[in-house]
């Protein structure tokens, strides 16, 4: 048998940590709680939990600087962490936090499960391979989203690549050559130019065994179709059904091991 994930409780409402504690221990975790950051730190030194669900508005200690305590010298939290705030703009106010998953109070217990779930088996996948490729590579990104852009760089980063982004279908073919890098990562539905082609025109540049990877958040209606199309005219190519950046680290490095 497994054994039993933790979730660690942070929030300064009884009445949230006793429910949310109930509620988690009904679906098979083991639960700890504190009532502010300046608790949550002192029992961290005495156990390491799986997951953290963080409220925000706490006295002494907010979530802010709990979150700013627990992050490694790379700047990288140490747990995944789901934030709980009563403020509907949460994700504005707190887009500086690179955290697992944000969610609203009020909100239905089976939404909270699902992120805790989500977020357990990110850190799982990313736990099972290495941290860092053995040899640096090279990675051209092609993202348009300057948000996501960020957020791909620093993974990939931490995973020992050196990365270079451009923001178009185009500029990654006018940059590719002079760039040669080991690895293209782009965005499949770029808005200049659509994955297949875009994949079709680099191969005709970059080095022959350099590898072309699209990515997607979900699955093209017509993507068997459409990666067959790819194989059959180019070669090292993938495509990864995700937009997120660090499960799209996660597969980068599967690539070079």
């Amino acid at each position: 048998m497994s054994q039993k994930k933790t979730v660690f409780i942070i929030d300064d409402e009884p009445n949230y940590r006793e429910m949310l504690g109930t509620f988690l221990m009904s679906s098979g975790y083991r639960v700890m709680t504190a009532c502010d950051g300046e608790e949550a730190l002192a029992l961290l030194k005495q156990t390491q939990p799986d997951l953290i669900i963080l409220d925000m508005q706490m006295p002494k200690m907010g979530g802010v600087a709990f979150y700013n305590r627990i992050l490694t010298p790379a700047g990288k939290s140490k747990y995944p962490v789901i934030v709980l705030t009563a403020r509907t703009n949460l994700e504005e106010l707190f887009a500086d936090l690179p955290v697992d998953a944000f969610i609203a109070k009020p909100f239905k217990m089976e939404e909270l499960l699902a992120q805790v779930r989500q977020a357990l088996r990110s850190k799982q996948v990313f736990a099972g391979i290495p941290k860092t490729i053995k040899k640096t590579k090279k990675v051209l990104l092609v993202e348009d989203d300057k948000e996501k852009f960020d957020h791909i760089v620093g993974e990939l980063a931490a995973c020992g690549f050196f990365v270079n982004g451009v923001r178009s279908g185009a500029e990654a073919i006018a940059r590719a050559p002079a760039e040669s890098p080991d690895i293209v990562l782009a965005k499949l539905a770029l808005p200049d130019i659509y994955g297949d082609f875009l994949a079709m025109e680099l191969r005709q540049v970059l080095r022959e065994d350099a590898k072309v990877v699209l990515y997607a958040k979900s699955r093209p209606m017509n993507d068997s179709a459409l990666a067959k199309k790819i194989y059959d005219r180019i070669s090292a190519f993938k495509l990864i059904e995700s937009d997120d950046p660090r499960e799209l680290a996660v597969e980068m490095v599967k690539l070079f091991e």
